[in-house]
């Protein structure tokens, strides 16, 4: 019997000792047993690399690397990816977990079908509820090549999202990384290097395929994000990144769509820089600031704003108007916070 090829799960971890353990046997008892497991601690300094020694005394495919300095989640994954030997490449978050076959499932349908790229869906787990939820819509099973799967479905990956932006859910053939660079010069960003990833990795993609079954579980609310005006800065970098891939690519039509993410990513940075409690006059200075430098002025023209209050401040560059509506946003955001935090222990017990 032709022997099944190596499949290499990457999981890059950074404080994470209370879910690392669920994570690894999760995937320890796929179905699908020529895997290694490549735990890579972004210089942790809990227990998360320990944990994941303990896991390897006991099965041989679990292969732990740690960077000696903390770079980032890409960068953690891109340390794993050269660390790996597999085929294929999966990449799970730390506190995230796996259904038993989801390796398997993926596997097969790249087998089957010679894709680049096989995604699957996923089910939400409510960290402090302890209970799972399906998404409401389900990806629909589809195999997409070209010219219609960089045509129609490039577009994912600037605010259009007919397909995943994560890298997790997926199973890849291990040469699109190489292909693209990727390998070498991960993008590194504070937040939304997945959908970054893909975006310069998809140019190199021939066929995509997409299966119904639920492959994945995603921790909502496992590691909690708190504001960060780096997080803004990175938005506003990937922005100019989205322009320099439509013109490479000739790919005009998706120009809008990256111009209302970047509009999107502003206002919901006004609003949780008043949920932060910052002052008043920073806030303004901000917006003023993106006003005053002609950057409102490019992200609202030719582009439609929708008929959320927002973006149509924005628009008027209504700089009373936004301090009032980001006051108001930021309140309601803290409110539902607060409303998850006292309301969540008590669903627990029920």
């Amino acid at each position: 019997m032709k022997e099944k090829p190596l499949i290499s799960v990457i999981i890059p971890m950074y404080n994470v000792e209370k879910y690392i353990g669920k994570c690894l046997r999760s995937i320890m008892a796929q179905s699908y047993r020529n895997i290694e497991i490549v735990p890579v601690s972004d210089a942790s300094p809990d227990r998360s690399l320990a944990i994941c020694e303990e896991y390897a005394r006991v099965d041989s495919r679990v292969r732990p690397i740690a960077l000696l300095a903390n770079q980032g989640v890409n960068a953690a994954r891109f340390a794993g990816f050269r660390a790996s030997r597999g085929t294929y490449i999966a990449f799970v978050d730390s506190d995230d977990f796996l259904p038993p076959k989801a390796i398997e499932i993926l596997w097969q349908e790249m087998e089957r079908t010679q894709a680049d790229i096989v995604a699957g869906n996923s089910v939400k787990f409510y960290d402090r509820l302890g209970f799972l939820r399906k998404p409401f819509r389900r990806n629909k099973a589809k195999e997409l090549v070209l010219p219609e799967l960089f045509d129609k479905y490039f577009i994912s990956y600037f605010g259009e999202n007919t397909l995943s932006a994560e890298l997790w859910g997926k199973l890849f053939r291990r040469g699109l990384f190489e292909e693209s660079g990727i390998d070498r010069k991960p993008p590194l960003y504070v937040r939304g290097q997945d959908l970054m990833t893909n975006l310069l990795l998809f140019p190199y993609v021939k066929k995509y395929v997409v299966v119904e079954a639920y492959v994945y579980y995603y921790r909502y609310g496992g590691i909690t994000a708190h504001y960060s005006p780096k997080t803004y800065s990175a938005y506003k970098e990937q922005y100019e990144v989205k322009k320099e891939v439509i013109r490479k690519y000739n790919y005009p039509k998706a120009l809008p769509y990256a111009k209302l993410s970047i509009c999107s990513s502003l206002c919901v940075n006004i609003a949780n820089m008043y949920k932060a409690g910052l002052p008043r006059k920073e806030i303004r200075g901000f917006i003023e600031g993106e006003v005053a430098s002609g950057f409102v002025d490019e992200i609202t023209t030719d582009v439609n704003l929708l008929d959320w209050e927002g973006f149509l401040l924005l628009g008027a560059k209504d700089i009373e108007g936004l301090m009032e509506w980001g006051e108001r946003e930021g309140k309601r955001r803290k409110r539902l916070r607060l409303m998850y935090d006292c309301i969540a222990p008590l669903l627990r017990l029920i």
